[in-house]
């Protein structure tokens, strides 16, 4: 059985365990598969053409590759092979850009702080004479690294929070202006 219910992202139809699912199509549950609607009315999207021989599987492919044919061949593995194929490579330059910004992050942060020590040196050495040891000084300019080092990781989890979140819906609003 179907149900209709009502929620906060709008009405919804929910099937309970009376409805059967299935992976794939097979004789022994061909007959439960049904269309609602006039039938002629549904076009046909695809067809699967399983060739005897390699002859015949050319023949098929020659008489669909002129250019004013309205429809296409297509051979399902070699397209998803050539697809993953695109997105491993755009997944490599991804890492290594990444791997890259990375670094180029942790340089800059090493420099800043190394910069800002220099800046601050006179200060740590006024530390030192009123009678602050040198570790305590290494525990104060650590316990700033850590809390700059927090604040950042914060921030990144709320930015990629708020990216998860509202990134689809800000990127087809950009995509359809």
């Amino acid at each position: 059985m179907l149900r209709r219910e009502r929620g906060p992202e709008g009405e919804r139809i929910v099937a309970n365990a009376a409805v059967q699912e299935y992976n794939e199509i097979r004789p022994e549950n061909a007959a439960s598969f049904h269309f609602h609607g006039d039938g002629s009315s549904y076009p046909i999207t695809a067809v699967l053409a399983l060739p005897p021989d390699d002859r015949s599987r050319a023949l098929l492919m020659g008489r669909y590759a002129a250019p004013d044919e309205t429809v296409q061949v297509l051979r399902p593995v070699s397209v998803i092979d050539d697809l993953l194929g695109t997105v491993f490579t755009v997944r490599g330059y991804v890492v290594a850009a990444l791997a890259l910004v990375g670094a180029a992050t942790l340089a800059t942060a090493a420099l800043v702080f190394a910069l800002s020590i220099r800046l601050r040196r006179r200060e740590l050495e006024t530390l030192v004479k009123i009678g602050a040891s040198r570790g305590s000084v290494a525990v104060v300019l650590l316990a700033e690294v850590l809390f700059v080092l927090l604040c950042s990781g914060l921030l990144a989890a709320g930015l990629t929070l708020a990216t998860e979140r509202l990134g689809g819906a800000a990127i087809r609003s950009l995509l359809l202006s």
